[in-house]
C-alpha cells in the first residue's frame, strides 16, 4: 500500500501527500528497498520546545532560586537587592526572548531542552562581577555557539514550491522597485499575477489564503524574509 501512494504521489496529475508520523529517527531505514526508492518527500523533525513560550518557561524555572534563609537576616543586607535585581533580570530575559525573532529560528531548526539548557549554562559560566545579571542577549550569543543556524543557501533546498514561489515574487517586487511598504497582501498579488501569466500552474499552486500564509510566516520563522519592525502598529506586517 505504501509503496502504491508514493508511486502515485510520482504522477503529474497528483495533488496528494503522504505524511506519516513516527518517533523513530531511522524510520526510513526500516522500510524495503522498492518502498525508499519512491520517497521523495522531506523529512521534518518537530521540536521538543513548539514555542517560545516554552522555551522561556524552561529558562525561568532553571533561573528562578528560592530566596535563602540568609537573605532575610541582618547579615543579608546586601543578598536582597541581589536577588531582587536577578528576579528582574530574569523577567526581562523571558520577554526578549519570547519576542526573539532569533529564538523562533532556533525552534525551527530542532532547539532541544538539552541544548537550550547546554546554552544557558555557558552564559552564566561568563557571568562576572562587572556584568552579574543574565541577560537575553548573552543566552542567544551562547545558543549561537551550541546550534549554529544555516545560512540561507543551505535552506533553499528544503523550501516547498510555494514558498519559492512566494520568495521569487517578493525579490520581483524589489527588482521593480515597487514602494513599499512590500506585506503580504503585496507579495500575494505578485503571488496571482503568477498565476495569471502562467495558466498551466494555477491549478496546482492556486491555493487558498491560510496555506500562503502559513508558508510566508515559515520564510520569517527560517530568517529568509525579515520582518519590518518599524511597521505602523495595526498595520499589516512588512517585509524587507
Amino acid at each position: 500500500l505504501l509503496y502504491s501512494l508514493f508511486d502515485l504521489c510520482q504522477t503529474d496529475d497528483a495533488q496528494m501527500a503522504v505524511i506519516g508520523l513516527t518517533s523513530r529517527v531511522d524510520a526510513l531505514d526500516l522500510l524495503e528497498k522498492r518502498v525508499r526508492s519512491r520517497f521523495s518527500g522531506r523529512q521534518l523533525a518537530l521540536s521538543y520546545l513548539p514555542t517560545a513560550a516554552d522555551a522561556t518557561s524552561l529558562l525561568r524555572r532553571a533561573l528562578s532560586e528560592p530566596v535563602p534563609a540568609e537573605a532575610k537576616s541582618v547579615d543579608g543586607r546586601l543578598v536582597r537587592p541581589f536577588h531582587g535585581a536577578w528576579a528582574s533580570a530574569v523577567d526581562e530575559l523571558c520577554a526578549a526572548l519570547e519576542a526573539s525573532p532569533t529564538l523562533e529560528r532556533l525552534l525551527w531548526h530542532g532547539l532541544t531542552p538539552r541544548t537550550l539548557l547546554a546554552g544557558l549554562k555557558l552564559h552564566l559560566a561568563a557571568l562576572s562581577p562587572a556584568a552579574p545579571l543574565p541577560t537575553a542577549d548573552g543566552v542567544e550569543a551562547a545558543l549561537a555557539r551550541e546550534l549554529p543556524l544555516p545560512v540561507a543557501e543551505a535552506l533553499l533546498p528544503e523550501l516547498s514550491v510555494v514558498e519559492l514561489l512566494l520568495l521569487l515574487c517578493l525579490q520581483r517586487r524589489l527588482d521593480t522597485d515597487a514602494p513599499p511598504p512590500h506585506t503580504l497582501r503585496a507579495v500575494l498579488r505578485e503571488y496571482h499575477q503568477f498565476l495569471a501569466d502562467a495558466p498551466e500552474a494555477a491549478a496546482q499552486y492556486g491555493l487558498p489564503l491560510p496555506p500562503l500564509t502559513k508558508a510566508f510566516e515559515h520564510l520569517l520563522a527560517l530568517g529568509l524574509v525579515a520582518a519590518d519592525r518599524r511597521s505602523p502598529a495595526g498595520a499589516a506586517p512588512s517585509a524587507v
